[in-house]
């Protein structure tokens, strides 16, 4: 049977017009590891920072879902939206370097990705109109649930009946049937089993994959409810839910947050949300890049006559020069306001305290390069006092915190983790030719986030484009 909406278009059009436009470089499995409350309000596509093409996505499935005229009486269509985004997206100049990217999903100027990007909007912004009808008190209870199943056809499928069971028992198949794909629509199955941790479909990419209406009797015979129970809405739970995960995000993941949205987030106690203003962040991200790659370029020159592996500092060994890069990033990294600390012990108090003094002039107003016999140390005043108490000095914590990833940048203090037995993942940066040249550990539970912001480290600094991938054997237990 079809389901009964009550008022689809409009509820449809207000959930898409409510989004922020937000620029970001993360791709879909960094933006996968955050709140779910800011993917359902904030307008992104992955790996896209430009303002222009957030904005007329945000426009065009407007214009859609409204059915809205231009200037001349025709429609918005599918093909035309198509067609604008690819136009506006190589205009903008956003064509993939990697030329193995071209024409993929992963290309912003693709038929595949524009197409994608229409058909993810517009399902996202129905099914969460059929979502919300659903829950009327009277609907629920005559159509108390929904099938999963293939509305249309792949030539590769996904196994969806194995992740419809392994849904189900990551939520202990409450209100899950295990004969078919049904389950009540207040179940938590659908969270479970959606990619976006959204309880309306689509559930995932290019899937196929739809619900439909499961009438009562239906629902009793497969033993979801009971003669005369009477179910209750989840919508507010759902909410409560999306407030309670930015609550309790940690103080370096709000960081990590701040410093991978710049100002179109707002960080305020237990309250994280978008300002938007895509158009600002476009602007203060080419700032970064070259304020990045000037403090990049200076600290280089500085850490290059390092005394580790051995060499000289008229000729440097390879392991010196790459160490020199390395550290090089991190440090234009604290200078942008992106990482809270950097600390390298080089075996040398006089090097050490020489190469603070020339770094010092180059950094800007809060970041403080010092040094402490053999230990160069770089930090953000305003970062690291987030991690510090009042009851001592914020050096005197910078010295004592100097390994803690927390601090670092990194997410997870790695002694710590190791103490409580907590699971770990190694996370890996990669140049453009497919070479390791750094890595750290981090937390399971927000691993892309963190490879995804120091992977931008590399990239603000050096102007080239790196990936930070997570390498998934577990330290610890899973």
């Amino acid at each position: 049977m079809p389901e009964l909406i009550l008022a689809p278009i409009e509820d449809a059009m207000l959930y898409h017009d409510a989004k922020t436009p937000i620029g970001s470089v993360l791709r879909s499995a960094g933006w996968a590891q955050t709140p779910v409350q800011f993917r359902i309000t904030g307008q992104f596509s992955a790996g896209v920072e430009s303002a222009k093409m957030l904005q007329r996505v945000q426009d065009g499935v407007s214009d859609i879902l409204s059915h809205r005229r231009n200037a001349n009486g025709a429609l918005t269509s599918r093909s035309g939206f198509i067609a604008d985004l690819q136009k506006l997206a190589i205009s903008e100049g956003l064509t993939p370097v990697d030329e193995s990217k071209r024409g993929t999903i992963q290309d912003i100027t693709s038929e595949a990705r524009a197409r994608l990007i229409y058909e993810m909007q517009t399902a996202d912004a129905m099914g969460f109109a059929n979502w919300k009808s659903g829950q009327d008190p009277d609907m629920l209870n005559a159509v108390p649930a929904w099938e999963l199943y293939r509305k249309a056809e792949r030539k590769v499928k996904r196994h969806w009946e194995a992740r419809w069971q392994e849904a189900g028992a990551a939520v202990g198949w409450v209100g899950a049937s295990k004969e078919a794909m049904v389950a009540l629509k207040t179940s938590p199955i659908w969270e479970a089993l959606s990619r976006f941790g959204k309880p309306w479909p689509p559930f995932d990419f290019g899937s196929g994959m739809w619900v439909r209406p499961v009438l009562r009797r239906r629902a009793r015979e497969l033993g979801l409810l009971q003669m005369g129970q009477e179910l209750k809405p989840s919508k507010a739970e759902f909410t409560d839910k999306l407030q309670r995960e930015v609550k309790e995000l940690k103080p370096a993941a709000r960081q990590n947050l701040k410093s991978i949205f710049g100002d179109q987030i707002e960080v305020d106690q237990d309250v994280v949300k978008w300002k938007g203003d895509a158009k600002v962040y476009e602007q203060q991200r080419t700032r970064i890049r070259e304020d990045a790659g000037r403090v990049f370029a200076r600290s280089e020159e500085a850490l290059g006559g390092n005394r580790l592996g051995g060499g000289s500092p008229d000729s440097p060994s390879q392991l010196q020069a790459d160490v020199a890069r390395a550290n090089a990033v991190e440090i234009s990294a604290v200078s942008t306001g992106r990482k809270p600390l950097f600390h390298e012990s080089y075996g040398d108090a006089n090097w050490a305290e020489s190469v603070a003094k020339d770094l010092q002039p180059h950094l800007p107003n809060g970041v403080v390069a010092r040094s402490e016999g053999p230990n160069l140390f770089v930090y953000d005043q305003g970062l690291t006092s987030k991690f510090a108490t009042e009851e001592r000095p914020v050096w005197d914590q910078v010295r004592d915190n100097s390994d803690n990833g927390r601090w670092l940048g990194f997410g997870l203090d790695r002694f710590e983790a190791m103490a409580a037995k907590r699971a770990t993942v190694q996370v890996v940066i990669v140049d453009p030719a497919g070479k390791a040249v750094a890595g750290f550990q981090t937390d399971i539970k927000t691993a892309e986030l963190y490879a995804a912001a120091r992977a931008l480290d590399w990239t603000r600094a050096t102007g080239q484009n790196y990936e930070g991938r997570v390498i998934r054997y577990l330290r610890g237990p899973a």
